[in-house]
């Protein structure tokens, strides 16, 4: 989610319609990033202080990263598993 902040008030606190989990990012246009609070109805929350672009995402935890990473390299290896299988198959005359 993008958008542009153009007039800004003394301490602007801006909801989102996301509901809050970890892993979520908020950048300005130049980099910087802003923290993300959890509000009392289960919103995200944070406080800007510039004008200009700002990019919401969800880049997943740490956690979220390493459980892909695994997830591809367990099937990877199957695959590899079901190759080789089937050649030792061939070689004692199954098909």
């Amino acid at each position: 989610m993008e958008f542009l902040v153009k007039e800004i008030d003394k301490d602007l606190k801006i909801e989102f319609p996301r509901i809050y989990y970890l892993g979520y990012e908020l950048t300005f246009e130049n980099g910087d990033k802003y923290d993300i609070v959890l509000g009392k109805d289960g919103l995200i929350n944070s406080n800007i202080d510039k004008k200009g672009k700002y990019k919401l995402e969800y880049k997943g935890t740490k956690l979220d990263n390493i459980a892909i990473l695994i997830n591809w390299a367990s099937l990877f290896i199957y695959i590899i598993y079901l190759v080789r299988l089937k050649k030792v198959g061939r070689r004692y005359g199954d098909k």
